[in-house]
Formats: structure tokens, C-alpha cells, sequence
């Protein structure tokens, strides 16, 4: 699609809507290109992004770029676990990677945790809920380059 004033063009992939994908891509006034992935595919996390083990993941959306802000995305699981096991997995794991938890608030239905590394260079969010015995969490993840 070309902006009939800038003449700019954003490249929108619909080849895998079938399969639950599409993605954007454009370049900035820069020169630098950043991209949206939304559905299959874009749950290739970040080697540093813990995956809550036996969740299904049930959305997923990343962000890239080729610039100097880095990259992000998020996505949302559910698992019978209790949502109290579902923050402290994701509180351990952030001290084993070595990212400060910020914060962490607890309620009667969930809670949820933010982290980052000291130089907030990498930065994750997990919320976290409870509903009819399933706990759904959001997790959003970052990396500044």
C-alpha cells in the first residue's frame, strides 16, 4: 500500500491468513525497516523469554525493527495451575536470568510482576488471572539494543 502523499510504502502479508498469520513491514524516513507479526509464527520467543511450561499459547504478536530501539512483543497462555504458582515461576526465572523484579502485586484473583535487567535493557511483564479454574496469563517482553 503506497501513502499518496509521502509515497511510502507499507508491505502487508496476508499469504498465511489462512493459517491464523500476517505481518507489516515499512522503512522509516531513515532507511530502517520494522515489522509487525500477528498469529503463527510470531511466537518464536526471545531466547531470554521464559515459556510457561505445558501452557497453550493462545495469541501471540512481536514487533521488529532494524533500528537502534530493539524489539518486543507479548503473548497469552492459559493453564489449570493456580495463579500464585504462575508468578512465582515467573519471579524465579526473572532473578535466574537476572532481571530485578520491580514489582509485584497479589490479589484474590491473580496478580502480576514487572521486571528488568539494571541497564532496563530487557523488560518483562507477566499478568496474570483467574476465572472458573483456568489462570490466564499476558506476558510482555522487550529489548532495547
Amino acid at each position: 500500500v503506497r501513502d499518496k502523499k509521502t509515497g511510502k510504502v507499507v508491505t502487508m502479508t496476508f499469504d498465511d491468513a489462512k493459517n491464523g498469520r500476517f505481518s507489516f513491514s515499512a522503512q522509516g524516513d531513515d532507511g530502517k525497516t520494522a515489522s509487525l507479526e500477528v498469529g503463527a509464527g510470531a511466537d518464536q520467543l526471545p531466547s531470554w523469554v521464559p515459556a510457561y511450561p505445558g501452557a497453550k499459547v493462545e495469541g501471540t504478536f512481536a514487533m521488529k525493527g532494524n533500528g537502534d530501539q530493539g524489539n518486543g512483543g507479548s503473548f497469552g497462555f492459559s493453564t489449570s495451575d493456580a495463579a500464585d504458582k504462575v508468578i512465582s515461576f515467573y519471579q524465579d526465572k526473572c532473578k535466574e536470568l537476572g532481571l530485578d523484579v520491580k514489582m509485584t502485586t497479589h490479589t484474590n484473583e491473580g496478580g502480576m510482576i514487572v521486571a528488568a535487567d539494571r541497564g532496563e535493557t530487557r523488560t518483562l511483564q507477566a499478568i496474570v488471572s483467574s476465572s472458573s479454574g483456568m489462570t490466564k496469563v499476558q506476558v510482555i517482553y522487550g529489548m532495547k539494543k
